[in-house]
This record gives C-alpha cells, structure tokens and sequence, in this order.
C-alpha cells in the first residue's frame, strides 16, 4: 500500500491548453484518490494596469471583464466529462501568480499542486517569468508539471 495520500489538489489555471491538461491529470488524481480539487485563477494585477495603460480600461472594468471571462473558462472545464462527480471548488484571486498560487496551496493545506509548464508566453512570459518555475521554487507541497 502507498503512503501517497492526497486530500487536496490545488489546479492554478490561466485557460490555456496546458492548464487544462494539468487539470486533466488532476481530475485522474482526485478520482483515484478520493480527493477534492481547487481550481485557481489568479487575476494578474500586473496584467490590469498595462490594460488600462495601453487601452485606457479604467482598472476597475478590466478587472470586472476577465472575471466575467474566466468565470465562462471555469464553466467550460467544469462541463468537461472527467469533472463529472468530483469535489470542485473555482476560487479567483489577484495578485502576481506564483505568489497567490503558493498563498492558496497553503490556505488550504494542499497536498499536491498540478499545474502547466506553459502558459504565458511571448513578451508576458519575458517580462515577468515563468509562473511553474516560481511556484517550483517556493510551493509548501509537491508540484506536478504538465508539458505541452
């Protein structure tokens, strides 16, 4: 018998198919174990003000705005047939990614975080990094990385 034991498994989710392959291999994981998943989306501050920079969005309705679209892309993964019958909770938070996603997984004591190695990509990911390799260096709990 193994000593694995996994209760929570948080999924950090930025949308990308990446993401939706690490929640995939979650979902397997929750199935198997009996464990609960916490699907996490980290509304990027940094993201907000170069929005209402480039685009003058007050910050306020760009906030409002990609709530309202990740509101959408957690019912689409939700919709999906490998949820069906799982415990899953969307929690949505603000901030710099690997900060929140590291401050969720100890919020709710999780044992596992599964995540995409790629998400952001193009001059985002030049400017403020990988957040995979940010959460690696610094989780409270084992980290799954999912390739492309």
């Amino acid at each position: 018998m193994s000593s694995i034991r996994l209760q929570r498994i948080l999924v950090p989710t930025d949308f990308s198919d990446t993401s939706e392959k690490a929640f995939l291999f979650a979902a397997d994981l929750a199935r198997a174990f009996g464990a609960e998943i916490t699907l996490l989306h980290v509304v990027d501050t940094r993201v907000v003000d170069n929005i209402f920079h480039i685009h003058q969005m007050p910050p306020e309705a760009a906030r409002r705005e990609m709530r309202k679209a990740a509101g959408e892309a957690v019912a689409r993964l939700l919709d999906l047939p490998e949820a069906e019958g799982l415990s899953i909770t969307a929690v949505y938070s603000e901030g710099i990614p690997p900060v929140e996603v590291k401050k969720a997984a100890e919020e709710i004591d999780a044992d596992l975080i599964a995540m995409g190695t790629h998400g952001t990509t193009g001059i985002a990911h030049l400017l403020y990094g990988s957040t995979a390799d940010a959460v690696l260096r610094g989780a409270p709990c084992p980290v799954l990385t999912v390739n492309p």
